[in-house]
Parts: structure tokens; sequence; C-alpha cells
């Protein structure tokens, strides 16, 4: 809980120090002073996780697991003390849950006990005018370091932020990277967000995304100058963001970079280098003679090493060399990311990640590794399937899921007209049937009415009976076209095709649906002409006997 700050004295420390000696491009061999312990820090109650300098160098600032940033001043000593020494130059920071009436009373409906704010890191301000903190509530602080007041409420990031730095040269820009896969860049004087980068967005593609879960950022850093920005992740890919347009050369480089021995194991040597048990020379040896591999340890085509060693990259992969291309310039994946994406990776991750925090609380639900390994595997390997499912289609994911919620919502539209004709025609086939005579004689009364009366009500029940059988065969014949069309393939089939094609498709049954429809009538038409005739010759005759 105390932070030790060790000083010695520039011309001691020269004078101590022996001179550099090198010996056949070794390193170098020196005798170091040993550090001496000068003073205490005392006033954390927990232990302290980052301790960070301002930029002049006369202030530092130390943060803890007990939820507070502390700032020391450097100052000179009076008589009796020494030269310089540390004091506390304002009270401690306090990080303090943001006010949330749902999550406090559904804690207090369950009898929780909030859960005490951890710092995850802290950076000072390009002028040392602010302090900054990210925490476990996904919330970054920003006080001004000279009075301690809270300035800023940086809210953005849905997981926590690991990664907090602050522009080399611009004191109001910072930049936050967490596991949500979101890098921000913020204006800390406003609190506003300029920029946002997803780490679902690093698909080598001309566009798209990848396929969830995202993948967390674990580092980040400005460049010295202050222009781009270069973030890692968990599945060891890093991103670069920068102002003005990529060059060429940065989007040649294939994706997957590895040397084949990069994962062999190593010893130390009699000198004490680091070296390959297989063959034992050192790691140095082998510089620029590895051949350049992909993720699976696959090495490139012969052409393309050739190339790499040659400085040629560029030329080779505007070429079209082994069918390799300028990155975001196509919708094919390398094929060692289509057998293994940096998802599943983070995935994994992730599953480890929380198994771990489960331990630690104690819980009892807790599966083994190799099952939360696995079944984090599965899940995301599924989701990855989609994505090349959809590019198989010349579609991206998002293109792929909005097609197929299209395709459902037309489905279900379809079945509701099928549901309020079919509700119509059961509607006019009861009232015909309500409405006729039940009896033999009743009809004959009926027929024996005058041309203006009688008669005329019955040709309109024997038209709405017609009419009715002749809606309930174009019910039957829907109802029939739409069974067709569900068993020609089912949503992901129908995905297969492209909008028009499926647009086309369902455009000709509709015109073979009204078709059918309209002969139905015409027969049924015709069948109530006949019975009117009919009628009319034995009015004619005199009455029924």
């Amino acid at each position: 809980s105390a932070v030790a700050a060790m000083f010695e004295d520039t011309g001691i420390q020269q004078q101590q120090q022996q001179q550099l000696q090198h010996l056949d491009g070794f390193f170098p061999s020196a005798d170091w002073p040993v550090p001496a312990e000068l003073q205490n820090l005392n006033g954390h109650k927990n232990e302290v996780i980052q301790a960070e300098f301002s930029h002049g160098g006369s202030r530092l600032a130390t943060a803890s697991l007990d939820g507070s940033v502390r700032v020391w001043q450097l100052i000179h000593g009076a008589k009796g003390k020494p030269k310089l020494f540390w004091q506390e130059a304002l009270p401690p920071l306090m990080v303090v849950a943001v006010s949330d009436p749902t999550a406090a009373a559904r804690a207090r409906q369950r009898r929780e006990q909030a859960q005490a704010l951890v710092i995850n890191h802290i950076a000072w301000a390009a002028d040392d005018s602010k302090i900054l903190a990210s925490a476990s509530d996904n919330i970054i602080r920003v006080w001004c370091a000279h009075t301690g007041t809270l300035l800023q409420l940086l809210k953005g990031h849905s997981q926590q932020a690991h990664v907090l730095e602050t522009h080399p040269y611009d004191a109001r820009l910072a930049l936050s990277a967490g596991y949500d896969g979101q890098t921000y860049l913020w204006d800390i004087t406003t609190g506003v967000a300029l920029k946002t980068f997803s780490s679902s967005d690093t698909i080598p593609l001309a566009r798209g995304s990848w396929a969830p879960p995202v993948i967390q950022l674990c580092d980040g850093h400005f460049s010295p100058d202050g222009n781009a920005i270069c973030i890692a992740d968990v599945a060891g890919q890093f991103s670069y963001y920068a102002v003005g347009s990529p060059t060429p050369l940065l989007l040649s480089g294939p994706h997957d970079q590895f040397f084949k021995k990069d994962y062999d194991p190593i010893m130390h040597d009699e000198a004490g280098f680091a070296a390959y048990m297989d063959p034992p020379v050192p790691c140095y040896h082998l510089k620029g003679q590895q051949p350049l591999c992909d993720n699976q340890f696959m090495p490139y085509a012969d052409e393309f090493q050739l190339a790499y060693r040659e400085g040629r990259v560029l030329e080779f992969v505007r070429s079209g060399g082994a069918g390799m291309s300028l990155r975001g310039t196509c919708m094919t994946l390398p094929s060692s990311l289509q057998l293994w994406p940096p998802t599943v990776t983070a995935a994994v991750w992730k599953a480890l990640e929380d198994r771990a925090a489960l331990i630690a609380k104690g819980s009892s639900r807790i599966v083994s590794e190799a099952t939360a390994r696995d079944t984090a595997e599965r899940h995301a390997l599924e989701e990855h399937s989609k994505l090349l499912a959809a590019l198989m289609r010349g579609m991206t994911l998002k293109e792929s899921e909005q097609r197929a919620q299209q395709i459902t919502q037309a489905v279900v539209q379809r079945q509701q007209q099928q549901q309020s004709a079919t509700g119509l025609v059961a509607s006019g086939a009861g009232l015909a049937a309500a409405e006729a005579p039940s009896t033999q004689g009743g009809r004959q009364r009926q027929r024996s009415g005058s041309l203006t009366g009688d008669f005329d009500v019955e040709v309109d029940l024997e038209e709405l009976a017609d009419m009715a059988g002749s809606d309930s065969d174009y019910a039957a014949d829907q109802v029939q076209s739409d069974s067709e069309w569900d068993d020609d393939g089912d949503l992901s089939e129908e995905l297969d095709h492209d909008s028009d094609a499926v647009e086309q498709r369902q455009s000709q049954r509709q015109s073979e649906r009204q078709r059918n429809h309209r002969q139905q009538r015409g027969a049924a038409e015709g069948r109530s002409l006949r019975s009117r005739r009919r009628s009319r010759r034995q009015e004619r005759s005199g009455p029924l006997t």
C-alpha cells in the first residue's frame, strides 16, 4: 500500500556506472549502482496498481484498488529533512459511483451490496492541468490537477476500458479503448467523443465487419508526433489509425505476418542469450532467413517470400502475384482467416476471463476450463459461418441479415393476407347457407314468384353461393401456392438468390393466382347465367305442378 520513490543523484550515478563494453555485438556488460530507497509514500488502503509521473516530472499520481487517485508533489526539504521529498498535494480523488436509481433499486430488492469501483488506468493531460482515470463502471473521469475538481464524465464504453492515453502535444485530446472493442478519441475539455473506431470493422475486406463477438482491445498508444493511433487486441492484431490517406505500402502487407519459428521452444545458451533448441543457434542468427507465414504457420508462396526479402512486396501484390490483393479491395477473406478468425480467439479469451472472475467471487457454478474454451469456440465459429455464407452470396453480414428480415416480413404479411381472405370467404359462405331455403317446397315457391320479386332473390342467392365456392377455390389455391412456395426451400435457400430474382419469382406466383382466380370467377358467372336462363324458361311455360 505504499509507493517507494527512488532517486539517485545524476553525478553519483555517472561516477558509479562503468563504461559500457561491447563484445562481438553482444549486449553491453555494465555494473549498475544498487537503488536506494529514499521515501515511502503512505496513504492508499489497498494495492497500488499504477504510478504515473507528470510530464514536467514534479508531480506523481498513484491509483489504487481502494478507488482513489492520490497526487504527490515534489518539494525541497527544510533543514533536517532530505533535500527532496514528496508530499500529498491534494485530497484523494475518489471514484464515486454515478447515481443510477434503477440499478440502486434493483440492488436493494436483491439485497446486494454495491460493488466497489476499481480504477483501471490513469493519465496526465499534455500540459499536466488535468488527470484522467478509467474505472470499472466504464466511465472515464477528468479532474483538475490543481484543485481536484471533477470536470467531466466521459461516457461511451459499454465495458471496461483498460487503455487510456493523452495526446503528446494537444492537451485537449485523449484516447481510450476497452473490452467492448471500441476506441474513442475524446475532447476532454467538452467531454465529447470526436471519433469512434470499432474492432469489428477491421476485417480486411472492401466493406463489412466481423461476425460477433466483439474483439476486445487491450493496449494502445499515440504515435510520437500525435498524428496516428495504434491499438492492439487480444487476438494479436494491431490496428493503425492516422490522419490522411493510407499509404499503398501499408495496404500491401498480408493480414497475417508470422515467422515459422515464432512459437518454437527457446533456451539460454552459454552466453545467456535466447537460442532455439532446434537448431541450437541464437534467435537473431535466423534474422531474414525464416519464411513469412499466416496464422496457421503455412508459409506464403515462394514468389512472395522472394519479393519480401528483396523489398518488392508492394509491386508484387499490386500485380496480383500469388492471387494476393491490396487490403480492402476485394470481398474474399484470406484462407487462414476463413479457418480461424480473430473473433474465435477473442471469444475464448473472454470465456476464460469470465471463468476466472467467477472463481475469484467463489461461485459454485464454474465449468471446467476445457468446457468454457470449447463452448466459446463453437459459438464463435457458428457466427463466423454466417459471415462466410453471406460472403459467398457477395453480401456483407449486415446486408444478409437485412435481406433475411425483409423476406421474413414478406412471409408474415402474406400469411396475414391469407388469413384475412379465408375469413372473408367463410363469412360469405355462412351468409349464403343461412338465407338459402331449407326445403324443397320453399325453393318451389320462390321459383313460382314473379320475375321482379322472388326470382331475383333466388338468382342472387345462387350467384352468392357460386361466388362463395369460387372464392373458396381461390383461397385453397392460394394456400396451396403458398405451401408450394414454402416447400421450394426455407429462408436460407431463398437467401441464396439475389433480391431481384426473389421479387420476380413472387410476382410470377401472384400473377398465376390472379389468373386462376379470374378463370374460376368466369366459370361461376357462367353457371349463374345458365341458372337464370333455366328459370326464365320455366316461368314462361307456366306454374310448376
